[in-house]
């Protein structure tokens, strides 16, 4: 590997993890617009919750994800990230991070936390999420 292409890996790195960085931010501040932008066009997400009323499951296509986000941005919860790993391949790669999302009814979340695991794309030059799935510990 080159010079060139160990920097080029090491970039990408830095910018997905800001990634998870600002869609932190934008969940806390309830920024739904800044957090859908931080997802590509043909992005999807998964919560592996499993409840009574069938809330949770994958929701593919950014209207989908405005309306399920709209609802989890208003309860105003507070992830906060920890143990970033990250694997890039060229235009893409993949994640896994730990995740405590704190400031939410206990039915919402885990006390022992979760973790996401992510696919990422590079596009014009943007690294976005292609998909994030959550999984409870």
């Amino acid at each position: 590997m080159t010079s060139e292409s160990r920097l080029a890996v090491l970039e990408a790195k830095d910018n997905i993890r800001e990634l998870a960085a600002r869609y932190c931010h934008a969940v806390a501040a309830g920024d739904l617009d800044g957090l859908l932008e931080l997802f590509a066009e043909t992005a999807y997400i998964e919560v592996s919750i499993k409840d009574e009323e069938g809330r949770f499951g994958k929701v593919e296509g950014k209207s989908a994800m405005r309306d399920f986000y709209s609802d989890m941005v208003a309860l105003r919860p507070k992830p906060y990230i920890h143990n970033h790993c990250v694997v890039v391949n060229g235009a893409r790669a993949t994640g896994k991070c730990a995740v405590e999302i704190r400031g939410l009814a206990k039915e919402y979340t885990n006390p022992n936390g979760g973790y996401y695991l992510d696919a990422y794309i590079n596009e014009g030059g943007t690294w976005k999420f292609e998909n994030r799935t959550y999984h409870p510990y």
